[in-house]
């Protein structure tokens, strides 16, 4: 199943900037739009079909810079546009077997009212949208929450090939899939397009029995249940949440864990090579004193090897980079499935790491490895699967006597 998105924008600390407002494709050659200097272009097509969602917050982008309102905003904001064009019950998407409105969307609009941590963030999000669109373009508020509401129970994080973050949207069709921490389907992006598919045979009477997961599953199972309710206002009865087996992670310190999280986030906002050296040290020192004891299945262990691959990766130091990476391949393997995109992207990785350090052996094994995966879970026509397929060529021909 492919999906369009109702509305998006622009990820403000990920994506601006650095990929095209109109189709999220990474440019280097990025043009701001010449008026408000916010919204950015890969070319003259991209900013004139940008132009009906971009013309009215590119007159606040004007008005308010360098103070510019918050993804929530902005996305609400061209939602609201959207709406006042038409009726709800007319903004629709075919879903296989049924028809999908914007009006079918939960919102879960109770629950906010009586959420102290959330309905504040509506109030804040409300005035912000009345100086942004005039009072007068504006819906009552009970409308006002039931609309943000549906935003924030439904929105996608839209990622890039590497699953970086990059914006943030709300696809109707696809909305119409529940969770599952053990998922018959996996999403993946190109560009603004959301693609479902599934990872296992499935033999269902309706679309509404195919499962997606909403959270990362590197989690102790109490956390993931607890993300779930907070953000989407459900208790999680999967078969994953009910084992009683015991979770295959564990947590001996939540605050180390928190530590590292912060400097992965670090390290995705920055290029600067002395960041990333610094990033690096101190990840070192975490690896080599903190998590040294832990078990492999430690969550702050996985994490503290999985940024050390991303530090050794770039710094160039791709061997490096690869024994970081297979350190905690069996876990995320278990954790993740065979078929999931982060599986599948990291087995990619590993072998891109071997392919750079020389050791074309190794990457053609993990190639191998990541096209059964990613065959699945991107499809053949996935640009993903197609570099996959073009490095894979390369390093053939760099191997000298038939692959093993």
């Amino acid at each position: 199943l492919t999906s369009e998105p109702f509305a998006y924008v622009v990820d403000p600390k990920n994506g601006a900037g650095k990929v095209c407002d109109y189709c999220l494709k990474r440019s280097a050659r990025l043009k701001g739009c010449p008026r408000c200097r916010v919204a950015h272009y890969c070319n003259k097509f991209c900013e004139s079909s940008a132009l009906s969602d971009h013309q009215t917050e590119c007159c606040y982008f004007q008005e308010m810079f360098p103070c510019i309102p918050n993804t929530t905003v902005r996305l609400m904001a061209r939602i609201l546009i959207k709406l006042q064009r038409r009726h709800m019950r007319d903004c629709k998407e075919a879903v296989l077997d049924q028809t999908r409105t914007f009006d079918d969307l939960e919102s879960h609009s109770e629950e906010i009212l009586n959420d102290p941590a959330v309905l504040p963030r509506f109030h804040a999000v409300w005035a912000t949208l009345q100086d942004f669109l005039g009072e007068g373009n504006m819906p009552t508020l009970l409308e006002g929450l039931e609309i943000f509401g549906k935003v924030l129970i439904n929105r996608f994080c839209i990622t890039d090939d590497e699953l970086k973050p990059v914006g943030q949207g709300l696809y109707i069709g696809a909305s119409i899939f529940d969770h599952s921490c053990d998922p018959d389907a996996a999403f993946v992006f190109d560009g603004t397009r959301l693609t479902v598919r599934a990872v296992r045979d499935l033999s269902v009477s309706s679309v509404r029995e195919i499962y997606i997961c909403y959270v990362d599953k590197l989690q102790m199972t109490l956390d993931r249940i607890e993300a779930l309710q907070n953000q989407y206002y459900f208790t999680c009865n999967c078969s994953l949440c009910q084992q009683k087996d015991g979770d295959l992670l564990q947590e001996t310190s939540n605050s180390l864990s928190v530590s590292i999280r912060n400097l992965q986030m670090e390290l995705e906002s920055t290029d600067d090579k002395q960041t990333v050296e610094w990033i690096s040290e101190r990840t070192r020192e975490i690896l080599s004193s903190q998590v040294k004891e832990l078990p492999p299945n430690d969550i702050s262990r996985v994490e503290a090897s999985e940024l050390a691959f991303e530090c050794c990766a770039k710094r160039g130091l791709h061997a490096k980079a690869a024994g970081y990476a297979m350190q905690i391949l069996d876990v995320l393997r278990c954790c993740y499935g065979i078929y999931s995109t982060k599986y599948g992207l990291f087995l990619f990785n590993i072998g891109k790491q071997y392919d750079a350090a020389g050791d074309h052996h190794s990457a053609e094994t993990f190639f191998h490895m990541a096209s059964w995966s990613l065959s699945v879970t991107h499809g053949k026509t996935h640009p993903v699967f197609r570099e996959l397929l073009e490095r894979r060529r390369a390093n053939r021909r760099c191997i000298s006597g038939p692959c093993k």
